[in-house]
Order: C-alpha cells, then sequence, then structure tokens
C-alpha cells in the first residue's frame, strides 16, 4: 500500500513537472493555456485524486527513441505535461496501462523538419506518421500498452535525402540492425561508403532505404559474417539485408547476368579471403567500391549505359569521399565492361605488307581505331610485331606470297557464368558475389608479302638545249608526270616530279606495267600530249627518257601602201626587215624577212580605200630579246613607227619581250614616205608594219 505521505509528494511532483514543462512547451509553439476556461480546469482535490487513481493502476514504460534534433512533449489526457524530452534527454516515462497520452512534436528551428513518426502499435503492426506541411508540427494520441514502440525522427530541410525508414523487424520479435550503405557490420567496422545517405530515384521510385553497404559472404556461399569470405554486393536496390541469414540461390535473366558479371570481376573487390579492415579505411577503395555497387544496382534495373542509369551513377559518385577518383574509376570501369567483346579494329582482314628498301624487309603499320589493341597480342612465327599505344607495325624478312594467318589471345574474365546470387530470407535483400570464369576471345589477321619492288626513274630533256639551257625563261624543274596503272591514264598510282636537272627520284613500285603522262609541265615547256608504256621489274630500275619542246613565239610586221603611188617602171615596191634575237644564255639570231609589192598581187588585193597590204612572219620565236627594224630602201624613208603591241620604240627599232609567262606575240606598224621624184609629183606615202 502507498501510505498518505507518499501521495502527497508524488502529486507535488507530478504539478511542479507539469508546471516547467507546459511552459517549455508554450514557448515552442507560441500557444497559450486558456486557465479561466471551466470546462478544462480542475480542482486540486481531483487532480489528487486522479493521480492517486494512475499510482493504484498498473504501469507500463514508453518506448520511445528520438533521432535528431527536435523536442517531444508527452501529455495526459488533460493536456498536462507528463515530460519534455529532446535527442539527450532518455530517462523512460511510466504510465498507466490502457491510458492515452497526447504526444506532441516540435522542431528547435526553422531549419529543421519533423521526417517521421514510427509507431509499433498493440495489435503488433507498424506505421510511419503522415506529416502535414512542412513538418514543423505534429500531435498523435496513442494508448499505453506493453506493446508500444515510437521512434521519432528529425532532420535538416537542407537535406536531399532521407534514408531511415524500415528500422523495426517486428514479425521476428527482434530489432535489426538497419545497415545503409557503409554502416558498422554486425562484427566488423565496413566504414562508410558516401558522405552523406542518398536516396538514388531513378533506381526505384518506391526505395526508402538506400542498402548497399560491404558485405562478406563466406567459402560455401551461403552465410555472411564468417571467417573466410568474399566480397558481395546488393543487387535489389532499396530492401533490407539480413545480418548472417541463410541465403537460397536466384537466377537473374543472362543480359543481366553478363554486365553484372563483368561488374564483379572487374570492379572492386576484396582478393584476400579474410576480412582485412585496413582495404575500409582507404577512402579511394571505397569510392571504388561504391561505383562498382552501383553499377551492379544499374545492371540489375536494365539502366547501365542509359540516360538515366548515368544520373544515378552522377549521384552516387557525387556522393563518395574521393568524387574525382570515383568518376575516372567508373568511365574507366565502364569502357572495360561495354568493350569486352570488341576488337581491333583490323581484326579479320587481309593486310598486305610491302618491301622496304631501305629497311630491307616486309612491313607495314596499322592503326586501330577501336582503341582495343593493348588487350590483345599477336604473334606468328617468322613475324614480328611491335606495338606502340594504338598503331601496331608489322615487319618481315621472309616471303609469304600465299599469306598466313597471325592470332591474338585475350582471356575476359566474368559474365553470366560468374555471378552467384542469394534470395534474402524473408524477402530480404537478394545478394551477389564473383566466382571467377574466364573464356578466350580470339582475333586474326592474315598477312601476305608482296614481291619486292622495283624503281622507275624519268629523265626529262629539252629539244633545243642550246636554246633553253640557261635561259631563264625555261626550266627543267617541276615537272609532273603521272604514273597509271592503265593505258587509259584514269588510275593513278603515285607521281614523278622533275629536279633543276630534268631527273626524278626513284619511285618504288610493284612489279608490273604502268602507263606515264605528263600532267603539268614545267616553266617555258609545252605539255607532252604522249602515253609512254613503262614495265617495272622486281629489284631493278627502270629509266624512262623524254624530251621536251619548249614553248615558241611570233613576230608580224605589216606594210601597207597606196596603189596610185606605185610606178611599177621603177620596179617593185620592195623593203627589207631585220629581226635579231638575243637570250640569256648568250645566243644570238639574226632573221630577215622581204616585203615584195608585185603588180599581180596589187591588182588582186587593193582594198575599198585604195590601200595595199603585205605581212612579214617571223615564226618559231623562243623566248628573249628582240629588235626588229627596217633596212634602208630607194625611194622611201621611215617617217613613223605606230600601233606598237607588247613592244617598245627605241630610236628607228622596236624591242619586243617574248616570255614563256606572258603573250608570246608582238606586232609593230612602220609609217615610210616617198622622197624622190619620178615623172609625177610622188606623194605617196609606205606603210611598214612590224607584227609579233
Amino acid at each position: 500500500m502507498i501510505n498518505k505521505f507518499e501521495i502527497k509528494k508524488s502529486i507535488l511532483m507530478i504539478v511542479i513537472l507539469c508546471f516547467f514543462s507546459v511552459a517549455a512547451f508554450s514557448s515552442i509553439y507560441a500557444m497559450e493555456t486558456d486557465t479561466n476556461d471551466e470546462s478544462q480546469s480542475m480542482t486540486e482535490t481531483e487532480q489528487v485524486f486522479e493521480t492517486f487513481s494512475e499510482l493504484e493502476a498498473e504501469k507500463v514504460v514508453l518506448d520511445l527513441e528520438i533521432i535528431g534534433d527536435g523536442i517531444v512533449e508527452i501529455m495526459d489526457n488533460n493536456e498536462n505535461t507528463i515530460s519534455i524530452i529532446d535527442e539527450e534527454s532518455r530517462e523512460p516515462i511510466s504510465c498507466s496501462k490502457d491510458s492515452e497520452l497526447l504526444i506532441k512534436v516540435a522542431v528547435k528551428d526553422e531549419e529543421s523538419i519533423i521526417y517521421g513518426i514510427y509507431t509499433k502499435n498493440a495489435d503488433g503492426q507498424s506505421t510511419r506518421e503522415e506529416i502535414e506541411g512542412k513538418g514543423l508540427l505534429h500531435e498523435k494520441y496513442v494508448t499505453m500498452s506493453d506493446d508500444v514502440r515510437i521512434r521519432i525522427v528529425f532532420a535538416k530541410v537542407d537535406e536531399k535525402e532521407i534514408v531511415l525508414d524500415n528500422f523495426l523487424d517486428y514479425s521476428n520479435g527482434y530489432d535489426l540492425q538497419p545497415l545503409a550503405l557503409g554502416d558498422v557490420g554486425q562484427n566488423w567496422g565496413m566504414y562508410s561508403l558516401f558522405t552523406n545517405y542518398t536516396l538514388i530515384s531513378e533506381l526505384g521510385s518506391g526505395a526508402t532505404y538506400a542498402y548497399g553497404h560491404i558485405i562478406q559472404v563466406d567459402t560455401n556461399y551461403d552465410k555472411v559474417y564468417e571467417d573466410v569470405t568474399y566480397t558481395g554486393y546488393c543487387i535489389e536496390y532499396g530492401k533490407e539485408c539480413p545480418s548472417g541469414g541463410y541465403l537460397t540461390e536466384t537466377e537473374l535473366s543472362v543480359a543481366q547476368k553478363a554486365y553484372l558479371g563483368y561488374a564483379l570481376a572487374y570492379g572492386w573487390r576484396q582478393k584476400e579471403t579474410t576480412y582485412v579492415e585496413s582495404i575500409y579505411k582507404d577512402t579511394y577503395a571505397r569510392s571504388e567500391i561504391a561505383v562498382t555497387q552501383g553499377i551492379i544496382w544499374c545492371c540489375t534495373k536494365n539502366i547501365f549505359n542509359t540516360t538515366s542509369g548515368e544520373s544515378a551513377m552522377t549521384k552516387i559518385i557525387n556522393g563518395t569521399h574521393q568524387p574525382e577518383h570515383a568518376r575516372a574509376y567508373y568511365n574507366k570501369l565502364k569502357e572495360t565492361i561495354l568493350n569486352i567483346d570488341k576488337k581491333p579494329s583490323f581484326d579479320g582482314k587481309s593486310l598486305a605488307l610491302e618491301w622496304n628498301d631501305t629497311n630491307k624487309r616486309y612491313e607495314t603499320t596499322l592503326n586501330d581505331t577501336n582503341g582495343m589493341l593493348e588487350v590483345y597480342t599477336y604473334a606468328c612465327t617468322g613475324i614480328t610485331f611491335e606495338q606502340k599505344g594504338d598503331t601496331l607495325t608489322i615487319y618481315t624478312k621472309n616471303s609469304y606470297p600465299n599469306g598466313v594467318l597471325a592470332k591474338a589471345k585475350r582471356v575476359v574474365y566474368g559474365g553470366e557464368n560468374s555471378v552467384r546470387t542469394w534470395d534474402g530470407r524473408n524477402g530480404k535483400q537478394d545478394m551477389a558475389t564473383y566466382t571467377e570464369t574466364s573464356r578466350e576471345i580470339i582475333s586474326t589477321i592474315t598477312l601476305k608479302t608482296k614481291t619486292k619492288n622495283g624503281t622507275v626513274k624519268l629523265i626529262k630533256a629539252s629539244s633545243l638545249p642550246e636554246i633553253t639551257n640557261d635561259n631563264t625563261y625555261y626550266s627543267l624543274e617541276g615537272a609532273v608526270y603521272g604514273i597509271y596503272s592503265n593505258k587509259e591514264c584514269t588510275n593513278l598510282v603515285n607521281k614523278l616530279v622533275t629536279d633543276v636537272d630534268g631527273t626524278t627520284k626513284g619511285l618504288s613500285l610493284a612489279e608490273g606495267t604502268y602507263y606515264v603522262k605528263e600532267i603539268t609541265p614545267s616553266k617555258g615547256f609545252l605539255i607532252d600530249t604522249d602515253v609512254y608504256k613503262v614495265i617495272v621489274t622486281s629489284e631493278k630500275e627502270t629509266i624512262l627518257s623524254v624530251e621536251e619542246i619548249p614553248m615558241n613565239g611570233t613576230i608580224i610586221l605589216k606594210k601597207s601602201i597606196r596603189k596610185n603611188d606605185i610606178n611599177f617602171d621603177n620596179g617593185n615596191p620592195m623593203f627589207l626587215f631585220k629581226l635579231i634575237g638575243e637570250y640569256p644564255n648568250g645566243t644570238t639570231r639574226v632573221l630577215y624577212r622581204i616585203v615584195d609589192f608585185t603588180k599581180e598581187y596589187v591588182e588582186k588585193n587593193t582594198d575599198e580605200k585604195g590601200y595595199v597590204h603585205l605581212n612579214v612572219k617571223f615564226d618559231d620565236l623562243y623566248a628573249g630579246m628582240y629588235s626588229a627594224i627596217e633596212m634602208e630602201t630607194s625611194r622611201y624613208k621611215l617617217n613613223e613607227i605606230s600601233n606598237v603591241i607588247n613592244g617598245q620604240i627605241v630610236g628607228t627599232q622596236v624591242q619586243f619581250e617574248l616570255d614563256t609567262d606572258a603573250d608570246m606575240k608582238g606586232e609593230a606598224q612602220f609609217i615610210n614616205i616617198n622622197y624622190e621624184q619620178q615623172n609625177y609629183s610622188d606623194s605617196s606615202k609606205v606603210i611598214n608594219e612590224l607584227k609579233f
């Protein structure tokens, strides 16, 4: 029995506690209690009587846990404060069984929210309270019993995700340790993989818990946390993982298992069969573990290497302790997985090894555009393979005219046969680990040596060396000749280019018949339109000699006289022209032409104005400087030179430059006057023209 002193003492303590609790709670919620409300007030006698009744009733302890920064106020059914507690205040609360309590939940500041309130009711059902609004204030009633358990979780507003939902395993009657990514395992410290808890929506919109911590499985693949273990990974994102549970094997699709198996084979895994704690302390290793886990999740969701998968991996990578290292590790691991079956770009091709006269061997150089050469090593007896990055040089001194097969073998690990999976107990997390399997991938190339090459050389010469040699208007350098495989000269094989003496370098060609035709002439020479047939013989030099024709020009002299000024009794009017050519090499040419106006020609060729014209033409004039001169004659003297084209008047001469880079034609007009009286007043003028 409880004596009166103890009853009064208890009543006094409850009153005091309620007074301070109400005051504190009022400051948080800014609430006021209307003490004048008669329906809510109680006399001291009633309070003492009710408190005495509660003391007489059976007591139970409220199992309450607070996570995060917030305040919880416990009130009786009359809204009297029984206790105010927070994360640091965890004193048990004793209440009468079957009594109803009001739980008021409030945040301490505006930067926090009420994330969730979890309750296991007397009927054994566990629920999460729906928090309305911004989650700053919340109230709930609960009827006390032995089986009521409550957890209240507070969080910061700027936390992107919260990963704490299913914290109690009521069905098995014990607390299941909530292992999130990197949380402490049952016996070993696994260390956190992420800097913050993160939920990945791309991996499952219904996920409430980002499981994926480091798991160890034993050599028999049936238990977790054994002394001899392998690394295991979660393959069902968002499901709980039981501690130390027995697992039974399940199957994924072949496609899922293939990528998953490569991730397990080439991703992070502890090589030792015993747990080595120092490995897990390293943040770089933990970043690699997180990347591997992320790829496995993406594989089992069929989003690996998709836009959604990349988005998920970015979130995972950014949450690791070493994001930069994790990104590089992911890119390399992804490339390895995606390129498992890729071969060098020249795989399966037939390749020709040509003779190199300098190195005295057959050789060829290949470039792998697929970027896979580093994992393939080609081999063939008698042939050497040299690799540098993506470039492969192949050479041999042996001859293989019929071809020989070279092979490269690559051993790859993983794939669908490397995945060992289990179905989690009671519908919990499925897990997987790596069991080593391998297969060979073979790449082949066919190599065939070509017959040793011969060479072809061309020598170009001028048909008039006495004119063109040492003549700056002409040059043998720079002529381009095409080498063709057909006589129509449409299939160009290579080109030859002449140097200053008209000779080309020797061009290496395989044995056979070729056709040579000039494409571009050198300076001052006409293009050669002939096609030359050339037969190339192995290890011999074939020389083709061609003779080129230099360009030339023309000078035309024209003289015009009136028919009525001619007195044929004194003979035909005749005029003599002299042309002197001088060349840069010192050579000089002198040419003469006569203009003879015969009576018959005059009668037939007088124009409507009464003039008769005769032309003097100088052909085959090669590039150089020319002087045109009219020699003195009887009865006529030079009066004027006019209509000069491509030349200039110097005294009584006309000087022309015939340049191979310009027009190789010129023209000038000489005008003469009759100065001798013959039976009449001879006043006619004689016009002499010199024209190129």
